[in-house]
């Protein structure tokens, strides 16, 4: 029995709802601040008989209210396969657009939170602000909770080197390629999800094929990066370039190139994921292909070790 997942707008179409136990939030990253957090309302949804489920928004409101892109930390798989683990049993998606972020703090309440969701229970982050300008708070909420017969807790934040765990934290360790710091944020390691696309063949040319993916998640600083690939739920080895292949041609956008290390692969037009893990370098210009070649090597040795250490770790590990 699967986690139930709609989308729209809901002021237009309410969705049938059970007695719920809410949490609302951008949900972005699914850190384990947004884990803990889950537990804490999956632990309060039991006690009370309710069903634990969480309203989110899409597209991320930053990308409606700025108007620049904000690729997201997680794929839409990724993020319902981690909510059904962690026990939600529904996820609301509202369709965010300037005519919803235009409703004040109380009309998001009355006219829309408590109308169309009924909640019995509604847990709110630390920092969870709603309404237009983001004006609306916790304690509003809790205020006119009680008119209609529903309780309001705040969750407290989860702190990591005494800071609390964010998802614009987690953006700003993957800016700066310190993957150690994202997984430890995440709970496991940064993955990017995509489709295998043609490339420019020029990885088999030097002598290491590379499989180019298309994703739209937010991409780690530029360099090179031990990684694992996972292909058809199996896990290879692989060494990652992200960036805009500054050796080769002009090309502005940034790619994403997986090498893995062993076996041949059919990949285009697959999905692969790719487990980032280290970052080995920054990118670098080359004098030429002979010198990219050697540096090739050497990142493909490094990459190897890093992924040695981590499993001999692992089987250390309880």
């Amino acid at each position: 029995d699967g986690m139930k997942s709609l989308r729209g707008d809901f002021q237009i179409q309410s969705p049938a709802a059970p007695p719920l136990a809410l949490a609302i939030g951008k949900f972005d990253g699914l850190h384990l601040g947004h884990k803990n957090l889950i537990w804490g309302l999956c632990d309060a949804a039991k006690a009370r008989a309710l069903a634990p489920s969480i309203l989110t928004f899409q597209p991320h409101p930053a990308e409606v209210l700025m108007e620049r892109p904000m690729p997201r930390l997680l794929t839409d798989s990724q993020s319902l396969a981690l909510l059904q683990k962690w026990g939600v049993m529904a996820r609301y998606v509202q369709e965010f657009n300037l005519e919803f972020a235009r409703l004040s703090p109380e009309d998001f309440l009355r006219q829309y939170l408590f109308k169309v969701f009924k909640p019995s229970y509604l847990l709110c982050g630390y920092d969870f602000s709603f309404g237009k300008g983001g004006a609306g708070g916790w304690a509003l909420a809790a205020e006119v909770g009680k008119a209609y017969d529903c309780e309001v807790a705040q969750w407290p934040p989860l702190l990591f080197k005494e800071r609390p765990l964010s998802s614009g934290w987690v953006r700003e360790a993957l800016r700066e390629g310190d993957m150690n710091l994202a997984e430890s944020l995440l709970g496991r390691p940064y993955c990017l999800w995509g489709e295998v696309v043609s490339g420019q063949k020029i990885g088999r040319e030097l002598g290491f094929p590379t499989a180019n993916l298309a994703t739209r998640q937010w991409l780690p600083g530029r360099g090179v990066y031990a990684a694992t690939a996972i292909i058809d739920g199996e896990r290879h080895p692989a060494v990652v370039n992200i960036g805009n292949r500054p050796t080769i041609d002009k090309t502005t956008d940034d790619s994403v190139e997986c090498h893995i290390m062993k076996g041949q692969f059919a990949l285009y037009g697959k999905r692969i994921g790719i487990d980032l893990l280290e970052k080995i370098r920054d990118e670098k210009k080359f004098a030429d292909r002979n010198q990219l070649i050697e540096h090739i090597h050497r990142d493909v040795e490094k990459a190897k070790e890093i992924l040695k250490g981590r499993e001999s770790l692992a089987k250390k590990s309880p």
